[in-house]
């Protein structure tokens, strides 16, 4: 079957790709944030998901649907 890639926004992360850790200060007192890359995205900020075209068709069915409802 043909699958075609869908990217999202990584839910862990925001999109943002890195995690809030913690702070740290310098000498002169200011204080700056400690980052890590977030895991669920390899620091992508999106997810990519592979979906076949049935279930693409019932995805655009979908939005439709909610469209209307608004």
């Amino acid at each position: 079957m043909n699958e075609i890639p869908i990217k999202t926004t990584c839910t862990a992360c925001g999109g943002e790709g890195c995690l809030y850790t913690g702070r740290t200060f310098t000498l002169a007192g200011r204080e700056h944030p400690l980052l890590t890359c977030c895991s669920a995205c390899d620091g992508k900020g999106t997810l990519l998901s592979w979906v076949d075209m049935h279930q693409l068709v019932q995805l655009l069915y979908a939005m439709e649907v909610e469209q209307q409802i608004e």
